[in-house]
């Protein structure tokens, strides 16, 4: 009688195992887009806007993505001056064009005035170089607790379908 019962009880945790690793990755999958969507939001609201807004609206997610057997997230901004808005510059002599842009978007002037400004600022930056300003490295920093949260309420979900006794 009590081989028949530890034989039973064997089934049923052989059973529950078998299912785990598909929980597992089904609410971590989820728990990794809500955090990736998260910090996307988080992101774009802590992001300078610049002239026409393209930094802060280019934030974006990608994910889950399968990576061996984990999954993870990725968060990042495919824009060419993203890594120099984040970390600053060196002194260089950045190209007129955009800044003029800037500089007639931004403050509204227009003509031989938008030009000497822009080569004003593009002075400024070749003898100065930019700050960063460490939008993801803060964000990431602020929202560290939440994502850490978001990842610990999809274990507890696993557990609690795990143990939830369906006899």
């Amino acid at each position: 009688m009590m081989l028949a019962s530890i034989d039973s009880n064997l089934g049923k945790l052989a059973d529950l195992w078998g299912t785990a690793e598909a929980l597992m990755a089904q609410e971590h999958k989820r728990a990794i887009t809500e955090a990736g969507l998260l910090l996307q939001r988080e992101l774009a609201d802590a992001s300078p806007g610049g002239a026409t807004g393209f930094y802060r609206r280019a934030h974006n997610f990608a994910g889950p993505i399968q990576v061996g057997q984990d999954y993870v997230g990725v968060v990042g901004n495919p824009l060419n001056y993203a890594v120099p808005v984040e970390l600053g510059t060196k002194p260089h002599f950045p190209p007129i064009a955009p800044l003029l842009d800037w500089v007639e978007t931004v403050l509204g002037l227009d003509g031989s005035e938008a030009e000497q400004v822009a080569y004003a600022i593009a002075w400024k930056i070749k003898h100065k170089g930019t700050e960063g300003q460490f939008v993801y490295r803060d964000t990431f920093a602020a929202n560290e607790h939440r994502v850490a949260q978001i990842m610990q309420r999809a274990t507890d979900r696993v557990l609690e379908k795990l143990s939830h006794d369906p006899a």
